[in-house]
């Protein structure tokens, strides 16, 4: 009897445990890739006294991430972006200047 509610109970938790990951990986919460960076990143550093640093946090290798689009957007129209705004308008990209 002690068998089937440990079962039920780690039924349970798995699927709890499994919800939890897949609503994360749709938020990119859980981003394996970003984290495989910074952990072989380190990794090397250690192992070979490198001092390699991630370049994503230097420039970002994909356009289009939501602040850009706002700027964009903000451009098109002409309306100067606030001062706080961190994106940065993808026309000049797109008109190769």
């Amino acid at each position: 009897m002690n068998r089937q509610t440990n079962f039920n109970f780690i039924k349970e938790k798995l699927s709890l445990l499994a919800t939890h990951i897949e609503m994360s990986g749709g938020l990119n919460i859980l981003d394996l890739h970003l984290h495989s960076e910074y952990f072989y990143l380190h990794f090397f550093n250690l192992l070979f006294g490198w001092e390699l640093q991630n370049l994503n946090a230097v420039q970002k290798n994909a356009a289009g991430v939501l602040q850009d689009v706002a700027a964009t957007v903000l451009d098109l129209l002409s309306i100067p972006p606030p001062g706080d705004m961190d994106g940065q308008s993808l026309l000049p990209m797109l008109y190769d200047q």
